[in-house]
């Protein structure tokens, strides 16, 4: 009797809990307010027991009680994550209080997914399938109160709420050996031969059934499972919150298989706290994990593990596998000291030993030091704020973190006779990271000493050298460069060196000549647009922008009368573009031939955007 009194009382509380609003997004593109509650009758379904952990399926029922057909929409948001965002569940304990929304708490959110629209005639039903532990986390027995709804597409303000639907679910735990079962039945199921799927989807799938056992009876399944190899069950691990599943975590960095032990980090930085606020993750897991579940802090955590984590990842950053050296440069990162330091170095120096093929063409990399040379360049940076310093001297790691600290405007260093000689050796010299360090480290303004060195800097084979070496001309703004960033302008078809080339000139003191060179490279179709761009943006007087777009489909033709276009308007202008100024232009037919309307109304090839919302050119008016 007692138990029926209490149950009474709970669901009485629930009661009252009704009238709450969940958390719904409103749909976009909202097509009509959510019906009147005489229209529209919405129910939950869900079993009336479950053991935590199991497949646990709900489902939101929408019954069509008016006289007009109801239209919804689904989807859009399910992509990387496998389960419906627009769906929203809260679950009530025997206290009444909230269980955390899971939903809410997901890493990167969605990536969208395919849309449909369904239509409910008057005294039909639609419903919507939804795994139940995928919202909510029950952490013991008991019986709860649950409230799920979805936004439908539809509408709201105060005279029309969202509906949503409610039911009661008993929970039990389960012993060890019910989860053992449990665990075994699932792998079972997914390595059946009927399953015909890719490994990595059939990967993924078991991920996603083993992601929602969180109680702590799984973990001795999983961690067994974890050591013969899966992944999957490692990731499982990972939504324990608990230390006994950080124990695990930290034990599996030892594990023989890379992927092993790169899936176990991934979880690991979900339960790092941040060193400025314990109670948020120092580092994210990233993409392709589904179900990234927080809050696991500060349950699973404490500070007994912070040397063994170290200690695993001095050892990992080691590591042939370059994936497994990045995950222990990100730990270091996070949690290292300036005794890691060395490790870091021999690290650094086995990536440097490796010979880089140079850099070029239009896919290359320009932005990043070869993998994991920017990883572990970061924690040197990160090891230098802390107060760790490096001396001159040694093999190219240490002169890497040496150029570093140099170019580092907190650290307070003067730059002797010997430390120039050395920047001009390596400026031109080296693998192309130190090369990269050392051109960083120059001094501005730039002493006359180092204009050669650079100069021939701008003649870098690798593209990744060749972009620094014009940033750090145009931070010079010397006018001996502003010619060779002219060339680089004209001969590169890589996004990130063009506009660095493109920048330096112009500060460097380059005019009539980079838009001669922009002009020259119209007709190069992948690179038309930001041409265009940067000649309108140069040469023409127009308002501040926010950016500009693209459109149309022109010709080969049509691009070579283009840049006749640019190259006749450069040259009625040269006077005045010589000297540094923009041009008043105003005559619909000059600006139609410039921008490729004169070829395609309204079509323009390049149209800037202007901060007041206005756009150039201007169209014809219908």
């Amino acid at each position: 009797m007692k138990r029926i009194a209490s149950i009474l009382v709970f669901m009485a509380a629930c009661a009252v809990q009704a009238a709450e609003v969940l958390p719904l997004d409103q749909s976009y593109p909202a097509k009509q307010f959510a019906p009147a509650s005489s229209d529209v009758k919405v129910t939950l379904r869900v079993p009336p027991s479950a053991m935590i952990g199991d497949d646990i399926l709900a489902t939101l029922v929408i019954e069509n009680t008016g006289a007009s057909a109801l239209e919804i929409t689904l989807g859009g948001d399910y992509r990387t994550t496998g389960y419906s965002q627009r769906m929203k569940v809260r679950a009530l304990n025997e206290a009444s209080e909230p269980l955390p929304e899971l939903s809410r708490e997901s890493y990167g959110g969605g990536g969208g997914g395919l849309m449909s629209t369904k239509t409910i005639q008057p005294g039909q039903t639609e419903e919507i399938a939804f795994g139940l532990e995928y919202y909510v986390s029950f952490t013991k027995a008991g019986v709860y109160r649950i409230t799920a709804g979805h936004d439908l597409g539809w509408k709201v303000n105060a005279a029309h709420p969202h509906p949503f639907g409610q039911a009661t679910i008993t929970v039990t735990e389960p012993t060890e050996t019910q989860a053992a079962a449990w665990v075994a039945k699932i792998f079972d199921r997914m390595s059946a031969p009927s399953t015909q799927q890719a490994s990595f989807e059939r990967e993924m799938n078991l991920e996603r059934q083993l992601c929602v056992l969180r109680h702590p009876a799984y973990l001795p399944s999983l961690v067994e499972r974890a050591n013969a190899g899966s992944k999957a069950a490692v990731a499982a691990i990972g939504h324990i919150a608990n230390t006994d599943a950080t124990t695990a975590l930290i034990a599996l960095l030892d594990h023989q298989s890379p992927e092993v032990v790169i899936a176990a980090a991934r979880q690991i930085f979900r339960r790092l706290p941040s060193r400025d606020d314990p109670a948020r993750c120092a580092l994210q897991a990233g993409w392709g994990s589904p179900y990234q579940i927080d809050p696991l802090l500060p349950a699973s955590w404490n500070s007994r593990f912070e040397p063994p984590l170290r200690a695993a990842a001095a050892k990992m950053i080691g590591s042939d596998n370059i994936e497994t050296v990045e995950i222990a440069a990100k730990i270091l990162q996070a949690r290292g000291g300036p005794a890691d330091a060395p490790a870091v170095l021999a690290a650094l120096q086995k990536s440097l030993d490796v010979a880089q093929p140079s850099r070029t063409g239009p896919r290359a990399n320009t932005l990043d030091a070869p993998r994991p040379q920017k990883a572990l360049i970061e924690i040197l940076d990160a090891l230098r704020a802390q107060g760790w310093r490096i001396k001159y001297g040694g093999r190219t790691a240490q002169l890497v973190a040496w150029f570093c600290q140099l170019a580092d405007p907190a650290v307070q260093t003067s730059v002797d006779e010997r430390t120039r000689q050395s920047m001009m050796t390596w400026i031109e010299n080296g693998p192309p990271t130190l090369r990269i360090c050392a051109l960083q480290a120059i001094p501005q303004p730039m002493p006359d000493v180092y204009e050669p060195p650079v100069l021939r800097s701008l003649d870098a084979p690798d593209w990744g050298v060749l972009r620094v070496a014009c940033e750090t001309a145009g931070k010079s703004k010397r006018p001996a460069f502003a010619r060779p960033l002219t060339q680089i302008v004209e001969m590169a078809n890589e996004t990130f060196l063009q506009n660095a080339a493109h920048d330096a000139a112009v500060a460097c003191g380059a005019k009539m000549e980079l838009w001669q060179a922009w002009a020259t490279v119209i007709p190069y179709q992948d690179r038309t647009v930001r041409a265009l761009s940067a000649l309108i943006l140069g040469t023409i007087e127009l308002p501040p922008s926010n950016g500009y777009g693209s459109g149309g489909n022109f010709t080969r033709d049509q691009f070579f009368a283009i840049r006749d276009a640019w190259r006749a308007f450069l040259s009625l202008h040269q006077a005045d573009l010589s000297a540094g100024k923009r041009i008043a232009l105003t005559d619909p037919e000059t600006i139609a031939g410039l921008t490729g309307m004169k070829l395609r109304p309204g079509q323009p090839v390049v149209e800037i955007s202007f901060r007041d919302g206005t756009r150039w050119p201007p169209r014809p008016k219908k």
